[in-house]
């Protein structure tokens, strides 16, 4: 790291500022954490509801929620899961909606009583919701109706689980009728449990320590299974002061750290759902910030364009796919988006193309980011100035974050811990698989200790299976992902280097690289594209000629499709689906 971003990193982790540092003890491991984190997720709430309880907490579908309506149903619903007996320190309890108010209260009850809370991907086939909620067992699911349909016979053989659905009265009497006839499943609607407890204006009497364990996020299941990531309160007060450090951080090493920013509200349009580790870990931020938080339940580019106009919003955080398409819609320009302060991005790699085109549009300060539902979305951070000199740069850690590149085979497996040798890289910019050490570091998988074994080392390093290097100052490059990188030729080739050299033409909105079998090279490179406009002529062999003036001759794609649509498939966390594409595009080029 340079000297002088060392010394700004010495300085904000003295004793005597917010951002200090000490080690503590986790289990019987040594680890550097934040000295005045608060000690839970129950304490960032109270925290929050005490000095924000007059302000806007919420906006969703034109109705706002303040900070004290926040407080007054998270209490109700905590106090109705205790005094029924349905929740019990380290039960689970599901979140299984689309990100709505009653997910944010659902969450920070379960958390306040020492639950466990489930983030359930709303947006998966029944069985799937099935699986993850069959692999959690919790006590207690807090369900909308559109998923309660969808999980009606499921439901109806579940009755050791307490049923809250997010629905009136009469439908909840249609549905028992229809599906739980013969069932004893409790089945109540959630505003009779809330209102069941108005009375009560404290949370239960529950102590809630750093290393309970607080959420279980399930993977995107691309390569398999889905499986439950189990992270504790400590992990997301470490995130939560890891902003903090990151923002002051940035402001100490900017060309005039003593003209700040003037600093507005901070209305942030929140657009990641919630059962994404992109989109959960800023509820502890909004709270305890006092943020104004707009939710848009379901994407959509145009319906963003408008929420920022009319809430002034100062800040949207999403994976890249959003960002190029709001700037790609045509619609962009009817809208004043001045407000806009800053934006991230986040989940998925950030081509340096849409760098240039959200800076040159949003005029706001643009942060780049990269963690891991394993590391609670810690891991790096890149603005300015770091980001002007190092655009292809996810940035530095937080203080309390460890990044080391170790040997790889790079066979596109990456590293089996039960198997392989842990070995740090000795040249900087030497390119190995990623790993990282820090108090947001997960637990463990959930009921899964041998997935657990193959990732985790004893003395706290999460082997994340990305590819990347740290150059001489630190930062840190990601390559791609271990079994994404294809082989051609006996040549390592990254995908998601060739996806950003593809999407720097000027026609392409979003490109994804895939590897095609090929008797003699082993693989050749296909990237599949999706342009900005669909009546306009760009050509494959146009393409292969742009991408020869940025690669190298064996990256350059060999076969290049069109994609059928407005956009790559893609999981709900904005990741592309390649299991998709090659099914397609790899059993073609078969045939």
């Amino acid at each position: 790291m340079r000297k002088e971003w060392e010394d700004v990193k010495t300085t904000l982790t003295q004793p005597d500022q917010i951002t200090a540092t000490e080690e503590a003890l986790v289990g019987d491991r040594p680890i550097r954490v934040f000295s005045n984190a608060p000690s839970s997720l129950r304490a960032v709430f109270s925290m929050g509801a005490m000095l924000h309880s007059d302000k806007v907490a919420l906006v969703c579908d034109g109705k706002s929620h303040s900070y004290n309506d926040m407080d007054r149903a998270t209490v109700q619903l905590a106090n109705g899961f205790v005094s029924q007996g349905a929740v019990k320190r380290g039960d689970r309890i599901a979140l299984c909606l689309r990100n709505c108010p009653e997910w944010i209260f659902g969450f920070w009850a379960t958390v306040c009583v020492g639950g466990v809370a489930v983030a359930v991907n709303s947006t998966l086939h029944p069985s799937e919701m099935a699986f993850c909620l069959t692999d959690s067992d919790p006590t207690v699911v807090i369900v909308d109706a559109e998923r309660a349909t969808q999980l009606a016979s499921f439901i109806s053989k579940s009755e050791h689980i307490l049923w809250i659905v997010t629905a009136k009265d009469d439908w909840i009497v249609d549905f028992t009728q229809q599906y739980l006839n013969s069932s004893k499943t409790k089945l109540v609607p959630y505003a009779g449990f809330v209102n069941a407890n108005s009375a009560r204006d404290e949370l239960p009497s529950v102590e809630v320590g750093p290393d309970d364990d607080a959420t279980i996020l399930y993977t995107s299941g691309t390569t398999g299974k889905p499986k439950g990531v189990l992270t504790t309160h400590r992990s997301y007060t470490n995130a939560l002061f890891g902003i903090i450090y990151v923002v002051t951080f940035y402001q100490s090493i900017s060309e005039d750290p003593n003209n700040p920013p003037e600093v507005t509200e901070s209305v942030t349009l929140h657009v990641a759902p919630f059962f994404h580790t992109m989109g959960l870990v800023q509820l502890p931020v909004y709270m305890l910030t006092g943020a104004k938080t707009v939710l848009l339940p379901k994407w959509n580019p145009v319906s963003a364009l408008k929420l920022i106009e009319k809430e002034r919003v100062t800040s949207v955080v999403a994976v890249p796919t959003m960002f190029s398409q709001m700037l790609a819609h045509p619609v962009l320009k009817k809208y004043d988006i001045s407000s806009l302060q800053r934006t991230m991005t986040g989940a998925a790699p950030t081509s340096t193309q849409l760098l240039k085109d959200i800076n040159s549009n949003f005029k706001a300060v643009h942060v780049n980011g990269y963690g891991l539902t394993e590391t609670t979305s810690t891991g790096t951070t890149c603005a300015q100035p770091i980001i002007g000199m190092k655009p292809t740069s996810v940035g530095i850690p937080s203080a309390v974050t460890d990044i080391m590149i170790v040997e790889s085979s790079l066979t596109g497996d990456g590293l089996d811990l039960t198997k392989d040798a842990f070995i740090p890289v000795k040249n900087v910019g030497r390119v190995g698989e990623i790993a990282i050490r820090g108090p947001s570091v997960f637990k463990g998988y959930w009921k899964n200790a041998e997935s657990s074994a193959k990732v985790l080392t004893k003395d706290g390093w999460f082997v994340t299976g990305d590819v990347g290097r740290l150059d001489e100052d630190g930062c840190l490059y990601i390559m791609d992902r271990a079994k994404d990188m294809l082989i051609r030729g006996g040549e390592n080739v990254f995908c998601a280097e060739v996806e950003s050299a593809v999407c720097q033409h000027p026609q392409v909105l979003e490109c994804a690289v895939i590897g095609v079998p090929h008797a003699t090279l082993g693989e050749t490179v296909c990237a599949v594209v999706v342009l900005k406009d669909s009546a306009t002529k760009v050509s494959a062999a146009q393409l292969i000629s742009h991408c020869k003036k940025h690669l190298a001759l064996y990256k350059c794609p060999s076969q290049i499709e069109f994609w059928d649509g407005s956009e790559l498939p893609k999981n709900a966390a904005g990741k592309v689906l390649k299991k998709t594409l090659k099914a397609k595009y790899v059993v073609s080029s078969k045939l």
